[in-house]
């Protein structure tokens, strides 16, 4: 699956309080994924061992991808620009089943 990143000053379309809302309502928080409508928020990923949750959508004109969220503040924008693009095996777990996912199937 490929896998991006974004930082709050690449797409904080909901400010609050210093933060951002993302679509599913929450507070931004580091480790957060936009994902595909086909997923509904809370669908977990497993990541390089590491989980991540969908919270938050991206453009739909995008093609199918994790995109994760890594942060607030000019660091983690180009934190954000440095991880840059990659094609990884993600698990997704839906319902205590997983199914791992690679770049060829979603």
């Amino acid at each position: 699956m490929l896998i991006t990143h974004y930082s709050a000053l690449d797409s904080c379309h909901y400010p609050k309080e210093q933060k951002c809302l993302v679509a599913s309502g929450k507070v931004a928080e580091i480790g957060m994924v936009a994902c595909p409508i086909r997923y509904p928020f809370g669908t977990k990923f497993e990541l390089s061992g590491r989980i991540y949750t969908c919270e938050d959508r991206y453009n739909a004109d995008l093609s199918d991808r994790l995109d994760i969220f890594v942060g607030y503040g000019e660091e983690n924008h180009l934190k954000a620009k440095r991880l840059g693009v990659k094609i990884r095996n993600v698990k997704k777990y839906e319902h205590f089943h997983t199914k791992t996912l690679d770049h060829k199937s979603t």
